[in-house]
């Protein structure tokens, strides 16, 4: 299964989305802003992060741009529930990011196991 770091501002969503991934073999890390994410990121190797794109100190889109840097292979999961719209829709978010899988908040546990193996290369069922 795989190493996952979430990264969001929200407790509540952490722990959630933790208790998700580990129900399902994964095992997972979790941080609350983008500049924790970089270092967690740096002591570790991950498969993939869950990224949330409204982050105090450095926001989501600066987050994975650095970690994309920081670890060419690292796969993403880029989520909001501020502007949905603005996952569909924004080409120069798409540009920037480069290949992300995409969520909106708030999400079923299955939108999010489906997101995992998306971001993983697996076969979506």
């Amino acid at each position: 299964m795989a190493k996952i770091l979430i990264v969001d501002d929200e407790k509540i969503v952490r722990d959630l989305l933790r208790t998700v991934l580990e129900s399902d073999g994964h095992t997972a890390d979790e941080v609350a802003d983008g500049e924790d994410a970089i270092a967690a990121n740096a002591r570790a190797a991950y498969d993939v992060a869950i990224v949330d794109l409204i982050l105090p100190r450095k926001n989501g889109l600066d987050t994975v741009v650095e970690l994309r840097k920081q670890t060419p292979g690292l796969r993403f999961i880029v989520m909001t529930g501020a502007l949905p719209a603005l996952l569909d829709k924004n080409r120069n978010m798409d540009e920037m990011l480069g290949p992300v899988v995409k969520l909106t908040k708030p999400m079923r546990p299955t939108d999010l196991l489906r997101a995992v193996r998306e971001a993983l290369g697996a076969p979506v069922a």
